[in-house]
């Protein structure tokens, strides 16, 4: 009988086409479900039967209870560095090895077009890009004048290996950037063109908020109502992350 491969979310259907996959294809029974399951037991109906599970992305969370009715799960290959979506007790009991990659073999091409990402929504909101298009397609002209980034101040709750990159271009547009993350001092931050201040400060200070903070059970809620009320009406909260178990 041959080794059962479930390949969860390709949301794009794009995996057939890589070579490595279409190899792996020829050589075992390759499911390959391009939707989110809405439920654990849909969960467990695409994997019952599964050897082998892949993940496109880490949004299922691997709990006791899911992994003890994945009876003939051998190897589950995850994408990401962090296992916190895993419950990694329960894959030992249930002899489930875990494979994934490390944060050196993940290389800057993910934090980088993460990055790239959150300019490209930065400049989309400052800019009216989306709205303005739709204008145009209407023949209609520029809705209202667009903003203007030299001299406004762009907020980072976290300046990690993502933060720093989008500080880096925020310093080649001129802009001032400020940065809070737990752990930060000023003198990492001032390595990173920003400047170190408070958490509250991010919210009353900031032309523009992003956010790049992992989906951890310590940074749950980390902003909602009241951090959101201290921006400035004219402000805008950018939100753009690696998707984490959940999200």
């Amino acid at each position: 009988m041959m080794t059962r491969v479930v390949m969860l979310e390709d949301y794009l259907d794009y995996a057939k086409q890589i070579p490595s996959v279409q190899a792996l294809a020829a050589r075992t029974d390759l499911h390959i479900h391009t939707t989110k399951a809405s439920s654990e037991a849909e969960t467990v109906a695409r994997t019952r039967e599964a050897d082998i599970v892949v993940t496109i992305r880490d949004r299922v969370i691997y709990t006791e209870s899911l992994l003890a009715q994945l009876g003939h799960l051998k190897l589950l290959s995850v994408c990401g560095a962090r296992l916190s979506h895993i419950d990694l007790d329960a894959a030992t009991r249930h002899g489930v090895l875990i494979c994934a990659p490390s944060a050196a073999e993940q290389g800057g091409h993910t934090k980088a077009a993460t990055a790239e990402q959150t300019w490209n929504l930065i400049m989309g909101l400052m800019k009216d890009t989306v709205m303005n298009d739709r204008a145009m397609r209407e023949g209609r002209w520029q809705t209202q004048p667009s903003r203007g980034l030299v001299g406004k101040t762009l907020g980072l709750l976290g300046l990690g290996a993502i933060g720093q990159q989008v500080a880096q271009i925020a310093n080649a547009m001129r802009m001032r950037v400020i940065a809070w993350s737990p752990n930060l001092t000023p003198e990492r931050a001032q390595a990173h063109g920003a400047e170190c201040i408070s958490f509250e400060q991010i919210f009353t200070d900031s032309d523009i908020v992003s956010l790049h903070a992992p989906m951890l059970p310590e940074n749950r809620d980390m902003v909602g109502e009241a951090e959101l009320s201290l921006m400035p009406q004219h402000a805008f909260f950018d939100q753009y992350c690696p998707s984490r178990a959940g999200a």
